[in-house]
């Protein structure tokens, strides 16, 4: 099969696209988690026994651990074109869904 070199260029455009999402995902990701071998590296070097630790620590690990995953999808919003219209499509259907409502309890009670 004979591929144009319109549809190479693209397929190239992407794959370095999607290659810098991958590495933008995976530096997050590393230094978020960093901080959590860090922090579970901790009582090994010092008098703070095991237990006290992670009570003190776990709240903090668990919020780091969330703001990766929270992360990913404020990351892919920014790089990819699809996700960004398709938030655009969701929040103008609800706008609408909306205004429809609206006007239909505000002609119901005109009805009245």
């Amino acid at each position: 099969a004979v591929v144009s070199t319109q549809s190479t260029g693209n397929i190239a455009r992407n794959n370095r696209r999607a290659s810098w999402t991958v590495v933008i995902l995976s530096t997050i990701f590393s230094i978020l988690n960093i901080v959590l071998l860090v922090l579970r590296s901790f009582p090994h070097f010092t008098n703070i026994s095991g237990s006290t630790f992670l009570n003190l620590v776990f709240p903090f690990c668990f919020i780091v651990a969330s703001i990766n995953s929270a992360i990913n999808p404020v990351v892919y919003f920014f790089r990819r074109s699809d996700m960004r219209s398709f938030v655009k499509r969701y929040i103008l259907r609800r706008i609408s869904f909306r205004r429809n409502t609206v006007n239909v309890n505000s002609t119901a009670i005109d009805n009245c």
